[in-house]
């Protein structure tokens, strides 16, 4: 008896009030963030957490501004360069309203994120854009020249398009002058005469094809405009 009359008492005691959760505080920047673009599901993470980081990385194509984009990203913490190169890669086509320069200097020092604007958006004029490679991507500028160089020829270009490159006074590396003495000796355009350091690159080059030191590369037209270069070798 006693023990039933302990069991209503312990059946009937009130029970203990559960602590409430606490809310998620955010800073009023990303607030103002939330507000102007779907960002909601960031909220789901404490803000400066790995978590939260990562959601700002993967929503940053969200951001209509360049502006907004810096101020999203330097939230980002360790993502913060990802989380740019994220959105440039969603504006790289060349209709997408911003220009090159604007997302090259966007990219700064982010690995590859400049290299690859550049290269998607090559300029018409092969020389102003082995210099935009030059002045933006110095580490890779040897790839990206090689790249530019290759649609050129390519693009077989006239004696008059030969002469003006060689008439160029700045030094544009390997590929250019590769692939100018290509056009010369193998294709038979143009002739070597120009500025006097892409002149010698230009005499020395061909020279190597005339000693057999290398065999003229080919280029492999395919359906659609497409084509791949064959590359020569030293016999």
């Amino acid at each position: 008896m006693i023990f039933f009359f302990g069991l209503i008492l312990a059946c009937d005691s009130p029970k203990k009030a559960q602590s409430p959760v606490a809310e998620l505080q955010y800073s009023a920047e990303f607030e103002g963030f939330a507000k102007k673009y779907p960002l909601n599901t960031c909220k789901k993470y404490v803000e400066g957490s790995a978590g939260f980081s990562f959601c700002l990385y993967k929503n940053s194509e969200l951001m209509n501004t360049i502006a907004d984009l810096k101020s999203l990203c330097s939230l980002a913490g360790e993502w913060e360069g990802d989380c740019i190169y994220n959105w440039v890669t969603t504006k790289i086509a060349p209709d997408s309203g911003f220009d090159t320069i604007e997302l090259v200097e966007l990219c700064g020092s982010i690995p590859d994120c400049a290299f690859r604007v550049i290269d998607y958006r090559p300029d018409p004029d092969v020389v102003k854009h082995l210099k935009t490679c030059k002045k933006y991507v110095p580490k890779l500028f040897e790839d990206c020249s090689m790249h530019a160089m290759v649609n050129w020829w390519a693009s077989e270009p006239s004696a008059k398009e030969v002469q003006r490159l060689l008439a160029e006074e700045t030094d544009l590396g390997y590929s250019y002058a590769y692939y100018i003495a290509v056009r010369v000796h193998c294709d038979g355009v143009g002739e070597c005469t120009g500025s006097k350091v892409h002149q010698r690159h230009c005499v020395k080059k061909v020279k190597e094809f005339q000693q057999g030191r290398r065999s003229c590369p080919k280029i492999e037209r395919q359906r659609g405009g497409g084509f791949r270069v064959i590359q020569g070798s030293a016999p």
